[in-house]
């Protein structure tokens, strides 16, 4: 491409590049301000009717949580496999073992559980995961003969 005079002086008096709005800084990478929720341009493809794409912002509306709790006992003779993989998203995991004593929980991620397990929960602990949720089948063992293992989460159906 050859760039003639008038096209460099355009380039030299070009307008400073400034934000396309005033974003609140983050404080964390995971940190999205409530409101209104800003979230990067992204570039869409152009339809029919217009020659050039144009930016459009995406937000992530909130997903609000309708619970299931149970519980069940975890024993070291045989695992159980407690959550399946979730035909829709699950958006909220809770995980809690409900022992008094030091007896632990090993969870497997699409695994069978074993005390070299990823996630280990010792007596008394609440793990939630509530950004990032796994989607996986969940398995459970335990350290013990008889554990209680206490389980809720939320799924919810994402729009296309």
């Amino acid at each position: 491409m050859v760039m003639d005079a008038r096209d460099i002086d355009a380039v030299r008096n070009a307008p400073p590049i400034t934000y396309l709005n005033n974003r609140i800084p983050a404080d964390l990478p995971q940190y999205l301000p409530g409101h209104p929720n800003n979230v990067s341009p992204v570039m869409r493809p152009p339809t029919v009717q217009e020659r050039f794409p144009t930016d459009v912002y995406i937000t992530e509306p909130h997903h609000f949580a309708s619970v299931t709790e149970v519980a069940i006992i975890a024993s070291n003779t045989y695992y159980v496999k407690f959550l399946d993989q979730p035909v829709s998203k699950r958006n909220l995991l809770m995980l809690r073992n409900g022992s008094t004593t030091n007896d632990l929980i090993y969870i497997g991620f699409n695994s069978v559980p074993s005390p070299f397990a990823t996630l280990t929960i010792q007596g008394g602990q609440l793990i939630i995961f509530d950004t990032v949720v796994p989607q996986d089948d969940l398995y459970v063992v335990a350290s013990a003969a008889s554990v209680v293992f206490s389980y809720a989460w939320s799924t919810y159906s994402p729009v296309i």
